[in-house]
């Protein structure tokens, strides 16, 4: 899989027993990051679901801070779209940057 324009993340949390805000797309749905307050930067990236899991029995490797290659990761919060290249520490600019780290999330979730 190519990930040359994977350039956002975002951290998505469900509040107490609600599901997931984006469990009822597979992958390959075509759809806009939504926000519960309507923020006007939610239109910003469209997105294409790239890999989906289950949550009642999620994998070790998909958990953020293995995805992400560092535990920092895990303090990123707010729910707002962050673009990748501002976000990604000197932890993978040292090993090769952007591309460093999209070669690490396709190994990680297996879509190489």
């Amino acid at each position: 899989m190519d990930l040359q324009h994977l350039k956002w993340t975002k951290n998505i949390k469900p509040k107490g027993d609600e599901p997931w805000a984006y469990e009822q797309h597979g992958v390959g749905s075509l759809f806009k990051l939504a926000w519960r307050d309507g923020e006007a930067n939610a239109s910003k990236p469209l997105v294409e679901v790239l890999w989906v899991i289950s949550w009642n029995n999620l994998p070790i490797s998909a958990k953020a801070d293995e995805v992400f290659g560092y535990s920092e990761v895990l303090n990123y919060q707010g729910g707002n779209v962050m673009e990748l290249e501002n976000i990604i520490p000197k932890h993978w600019e040292s090993k090769g940057g952007l591309e460093a780290f999209r070669s690490h999330v396709l190994s990680q979730l297996n879509l190489a």
